[in-house]
């Protein structure tokens, strides 16, 4: 891993981030996100990992998701408050974390807490923010303000638009081609939107939601062109068929689509459509697009 120097050795140096998450798939949206908007980013898989990393690097955000058991997660925070400048803490975490123990972390230390899922631009603001307080409370940058908007690439962090989609997509090809790895693709077709007006939005939020619940933390859902796409990691064709097969269960039994009369048509024109790498069955175009192009950068390397 390539550390980053400290923002002390220049006033124009980006400011540097940790990020330290157990799930790959989690690590590379966020640091896609952070990477763009001109942050430093490390990535750590364990709190031990991210511990070494502050021998040679001072980090102005660190964040991380919350590891088992609490003990373990309350003395990373006690560690970084003992820090000389002590960073940013933010806990990212789709667990479920009781008053009582929220409360512990709290009072060791930890400056913010984030529920996963949640949108781009909210965790782009809980980023600056904790950049902002830091700045205030210790004087080492000066404070930015910024009068534009952030531009919304992703409905809730693992939901990517086309864009970052087909870069992750990209990203884990090359990964599966030099581990030697599967990976596998759903693409789900959506109904039209002309088709369920201003039904669609709903319907696309709730469908969203239960996938991305039904689904492994390491798991990705994008979307791409009129279809829904779903990126796992080390799952071979049997694997990805087996999932879609109970994803297409869930939704046909789910309770809120099973009310809505207009929904249960839309449902019964989803369809599931399946690709493996190395071994497809069928290409989607999206997938036959990336292959093509990675083939003429290696042409031109």
């Amino acid at each position: 891993m390539e550390n980053q120097s400290s923002f002390f050795n220049s006033a124009k140096k980006k400011k540097a981030v940790c990020l330290v998450d157990p799930f790959d798939n989690v690590r590379s949206v966020q640091r896609m996100i952070l990477d763009e908007q001109g942050y430093e980013v490390d990535t750590a898989t364990d709190l031990e990992e991210a511990a070494a990393l502050w021998g040679s690097t001072t980090y102005q955000v660190v964040i991380t998701e919350y590891f088992f058991p609490v003990e373990k997660t309350l003395s990373f925070v006690r560690f970084l408050k003992g820090q000389s400048p002590q960073p940013f803490h933010l806990l990212s975490t789709s667990t479920p974390i009781d008053d009582q123990i929220c409360k512990g972390l709290f009072d060791a230390g930890l400056d913010d807490l984030l529920v996963k899922p949640y949108g781009r631009e909210f965790f782009l603001t809980h980023i600056k923010k904790g950049l902002e307080q830091q700045a205030l409370s210790q004087g080492y940058f000066e404070k930015e303000h910024q009068g534009r908007s952030l531009p919304s690439q992703m409905d809730v962090l693992g939901v990517l638009e086309p864009h970052y989609f087909s870069r992750f997509i990209r990203r884990e090809i090359k990964k599966a081609r030099r581990h030697q790895e599967s990976m596998s693709l759903i693409l789900v077709r959506l109904p039209k939107k002309d088709q369920m007006g201003q039904e669609f939005d709903l319907f696309y939020n709730e469908l969203t939601g239960l996938l991305r619940k039904s689904l492994r933390e390491e798991d990705l859902v994008g979307r791409e062109n009129g279809h829904l796409g779903i990126v796992l990691e080390k799952t071979d064709e049997t694997g990805s068929q087996v999932l879609g097969k109970r994803l297409l269960s869930l939704i046909q039994t789910h309770p809120t689509f099973q009310a809505q009369a207009s929904w249960q048509s839309a449902i019964r024109d989803l369809a599931f459509n399946y690709y493996t790498y190395p071994n497809p069955s069928n290409v989607p175009e999206i997938i036959n697009t990336l292959l093509q192009e990675m083939e003429a950068d290696v042409r031109i390397q």
